[in-house]
């Protein structure tokens, strides 16, 4: 009932391996965010990136674009996503708490899931889109359910400077670690950007014993 994810395996698993859900921005390509998260995380985890619907106004042709419903919608297509990794790497696909990641639009949608279920979400990537709105009464339903770190990405200076001072309000009143990483990429997620992504990891991971390498 879904429109199939994409998803990019990781390499050299002799057990159970964490994911990474990646919900990609508006007019975006689910592809393009998982070959930025594989730079992003390594080879370790499998990367998930779910399709959003096709959105007509910012395809062209042969190149479809897609924009995520978020809400209710997306996180029943976040489970059944899941649900067949789980089903076809059983031995491998380790798919409890994943690491949620989201661009531009789909930061959205990513912050908006991670304050309704913490403990199920509990690290989170906002690249290129959310800042200020990780607001107080955000941070709190997040930490008081279990939710850990939050690491912002910027490709912009304005983001940059909105992200650190989030972070640093939500260390001093809401006692949540937030990191931000940035590179002058503009509104994209490309390499410069995924390698300071890269460079945050252990600090976001830290904790997860699923993260070590084998």
């Amino acid at each position: 009932g879904h429109p199939d994810a994409f998803v990019s395996l990781p390499t050299g698993a002799r057990g159970k391996r964490p994911v990474v859900v990646v919900i990609h921005g508006a007019g975006d390509r689910p592809d393009w965010q998982c070959g930025g998260w594989r730079r992003a995380t390594g080879e370790h985890a499998f990367i998930v990136c779910p399709t959003g619907r096709v959105d007509p106004g910012n395809s062209t042709k042969g190149d479809t674009r897609y924009t995520h419903i978020g809400g209710p919608a997306l996180l029943a297509y976040i489970d059944a996503s899941l649900a067949a990794l789980a089903a076809r790497y059983p031995d491998y696909a380790d798919t409890d708490t994943p690491l949620l990641a989201g661009f531009s639009l789909g930061s959205w949608a990513v912050l908006a899931l991670a304050v309704q279920q913490p403990s199920r979400f509990p690290r989170v990537a906002l690249v290129e889109g959310v800042t200020d709105k990780l607001d107080d009464a955000r941070a709190r339903a997040f930490v008081q359910g279990g939710g850990l770190r939050v690491l912002f990405g910027c490709g912009q200076k304005g983001c940059e400077l909105a992200a650190t001072a989030t972070a640093q309000r939500l260390a001093t009143r809401d006692h949540l670690e937030a990191h931000v990483a940035f590179a002058p990429v503009n509104h994209t997620f490309d390499p410069p950007l995924e390698d300071a992504v890269h460079a945050e990891l252990e600090w976001l991971v830290e904790g997860d014993a699923r993260w070590k390498k084998e």
